[in-house]
Formats: C-alpha cells, sequence, structure tokens
C-alpha cells in the first residue's frame, strides 16, 4: 500500500493532468490487489479467462480510472467462489484425463473398452463444462454489475463475440458464425501478406474495411487510440509481480 500511495504521490506534485489520472488509477489497483484474498496472477488470470481483457474494457467505453473498481469485484468474486472454482477445473481435468485414456484404450483394441464407455465419458465431460461456463459467466456478471447498463451490455457483446478470435474493436457488434469465420481468414490473409510483404487479396481488404466502417467499429477504434495505453498501463501495474 506505501507504494501505491508513493506512485500517487510522485504523479500528484511530478507530472501532468492525464499523468496523475493514470497513476491514481494504478495506485488504487495497488492497494487492491494488495489486500487480503486472491493474488494478482489469480485476479488477472480470471479477467482475461472471461474476456475481461484490457481491450475489451476500453472498446466497451471504460477508462484506466475504472480498473480499480472491476479489480476489485473481480477479486471479491475469486475470494467467494474459490473453492468452488478449483474443484469445477479440477473435475473437468480429470474428466478430460479419463475420456483420453478410454480413447486410447479403445484405440488400441484391446478389448476392455467400448466404444460406448468413451462416449458416455464425453457427456460426462460436456457436463462438467457446462457447470464450468456458468459458474464463470455467473462470477463475469458480478464482476460488471456496478458499471452503467449500456457499458454491461457492450461489454457483455465483447466478450461473447471473443470467443471468434478476432480483435476486441470487431466484437462490438454480432455476426453470423459463418461472417465471423470469414473476418478472421481475411484478417489473418492481411497479416500473412504483410509479413511475406506482398500485396493483400483485393477481397480480404476489401471484406476488412467494410468491418472498420461500421460505426460502432469506428467509435471502438477511437476508444482504443484515446485509452488504451492508459488502461494497459495501470493494468500491467496493478498485476506486475513484486
Amino acid at each position: 500500500m506505501q507504494k501505491a500511495l508513493l506512485i500517487a504521490t510522485v504523479l500528484a506534485f511530478g507530472l501532468g493532468a492525464f499523468e496523475f489520472r493514470v497513476g491514481l488509477a494504478i495506485a488504487k489497483c495497488l492497494m487492491m490487489t494488495e489486500a487480503p484474498g486472491a493474488s494478482k496472477n489469480q485476479v488477472v488470470a480470471f479477467l482475461n479467462r472471461v474476456g475481461l481483457s484490457a481491450d475489451s474494457l476500453v472498446v466497451a467505453g471504460m477508462s484506466a480510472s475504472d480498473l480499480p473498481s472491476i479489480v476489485a469485484a473481480a477479486t471479491a468474486q475469486l475470494t467467494s467462489h474459490d473453492a468452488e472454482l478449483r474443484a469445477s477445473d479440477e473435475q473437468c481435468l480429470s474428466l478430460r484425463r479419463r475420456k483420453a485414456e478410454l480413447q486410447s484404450q479403445v484405440n488400441r483394441n484391446d478389448g476392455s473398452v467400448t466404444p460406448e464407455s468413451v462416449t458416455s465419458a464425453q457427456s460426462q465431460l460436456d457436463g462438467a463444462l457446462v457447470q464450468r461456463d456458468l459458474l464463470l459467466s455467473q462470477m463475469a456478471t458480478e464482476t460488471i454489475a456496478a458499471l452503467p447498463q449500456d457499458v454491461r451490455e457492450l461489454l457483455g457483446t465483447v466478450v461473447r463475440n471473443s470467443r471468434f478470435g478476432v480483435p476486441a474493436q470487431y466484437c462490438v457488434v454480432d455476426r453470423t458464425d459463418s461472417e465471423w469465420a470469414a473476418l478472421k481468414s481475411a484478417l489473418a490473409g492481411v497479416a500473412s501478406a504483410s509479413r511475406r510483404q506482398v500485396s493483400a487479396s483485393v477481397q480480404d481488404v476489401s471484406l476488412i474495411s467494410a468491418a472498420n466502417a461500421m460505426a460502432a467499429t469506428v467509435q471502438a477504434n477511437q476508444r482504443l487510440a484515446e485509452g488504451l495505453v492508459a488502461m494497459k498501463t495501470a493494468w500491467a501495474t496493478a498485476f506486475a509481480n513484486e
């Protein structure tokens, strides 16, 4: 806590208003993550796990000064549900291993295990994964419960769409599965062309340009340009190892 207060004091008297706001957010996060309960590593792992990354928070309209409340809420959720989440993770891991062992035995044709046993094991694993996802979803919902409704709704959209593996600015709008696949492919194609120093396909460039022209994505890109550096600075400092 002394380190957090020192940072805030230095920034208050030695830097400008913008740097002071960033420093104050960092100081608050440091004080919260130094409190008893979940460790810094647990908190940052949880936030990333449920899609509440620095990028996601920024495109949803949050700033570095909002990070302390998210850290505090996430810490509270992890402290309250630590045993339950650990048990769920361990169960999923155990069932995944069991299914893999049964599948290996079937593949070896040793006659001791039937394909039906593998199917049953997969069903058990699927059920455990669903229950864990429900728990994580509940914890994520409670973590952002105090945010304004419009921010919660947009953040929910971003988190939901983050599973498609595209940058956060494209996750602010919903698409069909085929549209997500096409966008992801186009982004990969342009990135590959850039690495090889060749021209990207006209189709890929056109698809990405259309995505970037959407009003919600334009706003998301603007938010990233204006607030991502400050958010990542506060994030990195708040979760830095001692």
